[in-house]
């Protein structure tokens, strides 16, 4: 590994999983241009081990990459850098970090979220931990965490990445039959808007053809729900795509139909497509539609109805589509500057270096039987979706407080995609991450069978049983999900225990006396 040189500012960037996602290539594209800018020197940390076939940086005197360090070596690592940047969003194992003793150190943390929906929601705790705050968004800038925060020591800004633009270099419409939208992006429903291929099916436009890239695990969901509707013959589903100037080329509208609940911040490849000259139709909640000036570069819509309208109308107006494409590119040059995001981003470093290097320490967890679940309940700040997980993590056994508990798990089941996820800082990741936590486990087995996914919910139950959590709600929760599958002898099982605790449990009854 080639040492970085002296005299040159040592960033450490700490990220959860460097990866082809925005917040990996927000830090590569920070990194080159301030190393080139000033006298700078970075060296990118990777916590978990980096996916197959993921295309590494070259190393180079100001640029070094570490995949998974064990914490004996990421601690010397800590201590020896001039600042320490921690590239955030809600994870177990960056906030495992957070919260592990610190050498003294200079912190800018920088949120890549939008912050306004949990799991990824930025904390009281979280902005008071660091010492200067830089947000992705002026969304986020703008939230009501955000702004009733004492400011931080090095203050905060917004530090508004932008993509290398060279690899759409040469980029030329090319001619083609029909109607071309395309979505390019993380494939996933905690990001995707949840009904994204029946929005997309309703759109009566006979030449409308629906081009799908981008990594992620619910491809199979997508070709599902296609083949359901039968318009599979509609879509195109690609997978990763690195071409993207190719695939830019063919597109007539970028059709970007995000959750309500959407962690998207500055998102790049959004800014890439109006850079490309191609009119986004994009929904209005959160960061993102700040990227876009509604009717002048692409189209903002409220719901279903307006999306289909939307798309339906730049099929039936190419000149509209025309007068967007040639606004967004203009608009794209003026605003995604890389010159004003390395001055930016020069800033907050020179704010950091201004101050000496502190301690820092989490705030003492609360004691308790379930550590972890407790950890997952304090990344969700004060919001509406973090109570009935408080709730049923302090739940006692009275009876008196039963049908709060039992009301604030089924809000639990009906959890977003988001707040569920396995891989996005949501219930079944903490989970994953800590399968020994009785709570965590019965979370994860409520959320699976809100989703419909009894037989998992099953093994979640069962070992949240075995792990010490044994109340009758629990046998309740697996009594039902045990007749969802047809495991007649388990259901019963359960009910017994749920009848024998609780003789006057009337759903238990009902479902009890039901012929099988």
């Amino acid at each position: 590994m080639t040492p970085a040189p002296a005299g040159r500012v040592q960033v450490l960037h700490l990220l959860q999983q460097f990866n082809l996602g925005g917040g990996s290539q927000a830090a590569l594209r920070a990194a080159h241009l301030t190393a080139a800018a000033g006298p700078f020197a970075h060296h990118l940390v990777s916590l978990l081990p980096v996916q197959p076939n993921t295309p590494l940086p070259a190393q180079t005197g100001t640029l070094r990459l570490t995949i998974a360090p064990t914490p004996e070596a990421l601690l010397p690592l800590l201590a020896a850098a001039d600042l320490v940047q921690v590239h955030f969003w809600n994870t177990p194992e960056l906030y495992a970090l957070l919260r592990a003793p610190w050498p003294p150190a200079r912190v800018l943390l920088w949120a890549h979220v939008a912050g306004h929906a949990s799991p990824q929601t930025l904390t009281p705790a979280l902005l008071a931990w660091a010492d200067g705050l830089a947000v992705a968004s002026p969304f986020t800038a703008d939230l009501p965490v955000v702004q009733a925060a004492p400011p931080p020591p090095a203050g905060r800004r917004i530090v508004f990445p932008v993509p290398d633009f060279a690899r759409l270099d040469g980029l030329a419409y090319q001619p083609h039959r029909g109607y071309n939208v395309g979505y390019v992006g993380t494939v996933s429903f905690d990001k995707l808007h949840p009904d994204f291929v029946a929005l997309h099916a309703a759109v009566a436009a006979p030449e409308a053809r629906f081009i799908v890239a981008g990594s992620g695990g619910d491809w199979p969901r997508l070709r599902q729900q296609a083949e359901q509707l039968g318009v599979a013959a509609r879509f195109d589903f690609r997978g990763y795509v690195s071409d993207l100037r190719g695939l830019f080329s063919t597109l007539d509208v970028f059709g970007y139909p995000l959750a309500p609940a959407s962690y998207a911040a500055a998102e790049l490849v959004l800014q890439e497509a109006l850079y490309a000259g191609l009119p986004p139709v994009i929904f209005r909640p959160g960061a993102a539609s700040r990227l876009v000036v509604h009717d002048h570069t692409g189209l903002i819509v409220d719901d279903a109805a307006g999306y289909r309208q939307a798309l339906e109308h730049l099929y039936q107006h190419p000149e509209e589509r025309a007068r967007l494409s040639a606004n967004a590119r203009t608009y794209a040059r003026a605003h995604f500057r890389a010159d004003v995001f390395t001055q930016s981003l020069l800033e907050a470093y020179a704010a950091l270096l201004a101050l000496p290097k502190r301690p820092r320490a989490w705030p003492a967890a609360v004691p308790g039987p379930w550590p972890a679940a407790a950890a997952f309940v304090e990344t969700l700040g004060d919001t509406d979706e973090a109570r009935p997980f408080a709730l049923s993590l302090t739940a006692a056994n009275a009876p008196a407080s039963v049908a709060e508990t039992l009301a604030a798990e089924a809000r639990i089941a009906a959890a977003s995609p988001l707040l569920a996820s396995p891989a996005a800082g949501g219930v079944l990741h903490y989970r994953r991450v800590y399968p020994a936590d009785a709570i965590l486990r019965l979370w994860a087995g409520l959320a699976l069978a809100g989703q419909g996914r009894s037989a998992l919910a099953v093994a979640e139950f069962t070992f949240t049983r075995s792990l010490g959590l044994d109340h009758w709600r629990v046998d309740w929760y697996l009594a039902q999900a045990a007749v969802a599958c047809h495991a007649d002898e388990l259901a019963q099982a359960a009910l017994a225990r749920v009848l024998a605790a609780a003789p006057t449990f009337a759903p238990a009854v009902t479902l009890a006396a039901r012929p099988r």
